[in-house]
């Protein structure tokens, strides 16, 4: 927006204004602050810059005799001819125009007129404490244009973040497919706001890939997006987030001007960050996002944007496989079928078996123990001597072991149950006085094997030592 041919106004009742001296910084950042969405408030840096370097475009509107501050405007000069996102970071002493970036009233002072008071007397002072002004321009949110065309700005034309989230609204959840042609616009368009960027490959071999489990990242991403937009929208943040994919496969060279150089990845790219083709993107670590807790969810992704950006966290809505209302009938009609079908199979000759019976309680007890073994000795830090490092080496839980030796434990736990049983069953009802010795000797020792092998294998994963108890 720029401003029309109108004479200057007074300031409102009560109200003066002078340029900004760094004495008022303290008060100038809390009104900031508390005007602007922490995305969108200028840092304590960018207000110093302003103050320091474009101190004759800085004004402050005070109150009353005791002078207490209740406003300002800041802005910044520019050789370009239309408002850019260098002229947020970057004083030009020598351009022409004139890019204001923040209008800021305190909050008790707000609805009397002085915004547009403030306004209008900026617009005839600036000229006289930097005479190379040619043109005012501003950008600002939708429900916002009234102010400012009150205050004697005439719109121009949509913003470059307007234009943005107008193309997020052309693709399919509100995500935007980067490419060659469109990355400098969307991402070094934004003047206000951060753009949230999800960067994998989408070659087919790699979307189908079971560690990345892209498609299904991918929806994940899709459903935080429609969240964010419905949450937003007809709002004043409506646009202060905007999502975005590239395909590996087609746009190749992207990641590499990106800094993408491994995977799982997303990042935010806030405004301080341009990205042309001479200037490739740089992040700090702490905008890119770890890959804990990946695949990511819908869940994860908002609450990482609402904790980087400071927007709150919409809560993710997720269509039930089955109506609400159906839940009882399927629930009654599963049960009806598993009843029948279980009375069916009780009916079969073979079910009616003894032994049939005995080898599924043997195997149910069999993997109960194995799983369970599995489960104690994946959770089990393992630290070894590694003869190739020459010391020795710690694996935290998960990391170390597969837990494969539970399912040998299992069975070395059935070989003993098996044989303490035929000991104590079968064994007394052998005629042989002779055949009774040697085959309870040779049950007794299989039964010793196997708790050997099983208290050795579970105090070596485990590192517990077993207590042995004797009752006489």
């Amino acid at each position: 927006m720029s401003p029309s041919s109108e004479p200057a106004y007074l300031a409102a009742p009560g109200i003066f204004y002078r340029l900004g001296t760094p004495e008022d910084l303290p008060e100038i950042l809390r009104l900031e602050r508390s005007a602007y969405a922490p995305d969108e408030s200028a840092s304590a840096k960018q207000m110093e810059m302003r103050m320091t370097q474009a101190s004759q475009l800085f004004m402050v509107a005070l109150e009353g005799p005791e002078k207490r501050l209740v406003g300002y405007v800041t802005s910044t000069a520019s050789s370009y001819p239309t408002f850019t996102y260098g002229s947020m970071h970057a004083h030009d002493p020598v351009g022409t125009l004139v890019c204001i970036h923040s209008v800021c009233v305190e909050e008790s002072h707000r609805h009397r007129g002085i915004a547009t008071s403030m306004l209008r007397a900026y617009v005839r002072m600036v000229p006289t404490t930097y005479p190379k002004v040619e043109k005012f321009a501003l950008i600002c949110k939708q429900h916002l244009v009234p102010l400012y065309t009150k205050a004697g700005f005439e719109l121009s034309a949509p913003s470059e973040a307007a234009k943005t989230l107008a193309l997020s609204q052309r693709f399919p959840s509100n995500v935007i497919q980067l490419t060659e042609e469109n990355v400098e616009h969307v991402l070094s368009g934004w003047i206000s706001s951060p753009v949230f960027s999800s960067r994998c490959p989408d070659a087919n071999y790699m979307r189908n890939h079971g560690k990345i489990q892209l498609a299904k990242v991918l929806r994940e991403y899709d459903l935080a997006s429609t969240t964010y937009a419905a949450h937003l929208k007809g709002t004043p943040a409506e646009g202060s987030v905007v999502f975005a994919v590239m395909e590996y496969v087609r746009d190749r060279e992207l990641f590499g001007r990106l800094g993408v150089t491994s995977l799982p990845y997303m990042s935010i790219v806030p405004p301080s960050q341009p990205v042309t083709a001479d200037h490739p993107l740089s992040l700090s670590p702490s905008q890119i996002k770890t890959d804990a807790g990946y695949p990511w969810m819908a869940e994860t992704i908002v609450s990482w944007v609402a904790e980087v950006s400071g927007l709150p966290a919409p809560p993710i809505e997720r269509q039930p496989l089955v109506s609400p209302r159906l839940v009882p009938v399927l629930t009654l009609l599963v049960v009806t079928c598993l009843g029948y079908a279980g009375f069916r199979l009780a009916q079969q000759p073979l079910l009616q078996r003894r032994e049939v019976y005995a080898v599924g309680a043997l195997f149910v007890f069999w993997f109960s123990f194995s799983g369970g073994m599995h489960n104690i000795i994946r959770g089990m830090p393992l630290m070894y001597y590694s003869k190739r490092r020459g010391g020795l080496q710690l694996f935290m839980k998960s990391t170390g072991q597969l837990g494969a030796e539970g399912y040998s434990m299992g069975t070395m736990y059935i070989l003993a149950a098996l044989s303490t049983a035929g000991l104590v069953h079968v064994l007394p009802k052998v005629q042989s006085a002779a055949a009774r010795r040697r085959w309870g000797f040779l049950l007794l020792g299989v039964a010793v094997f196997a708790m050997r092998v099983l208290m050795t294998t579970h105090s070596w994963k485990t590192n517990t030592r077993p207590q042995w108890y004797l009752f006489l």
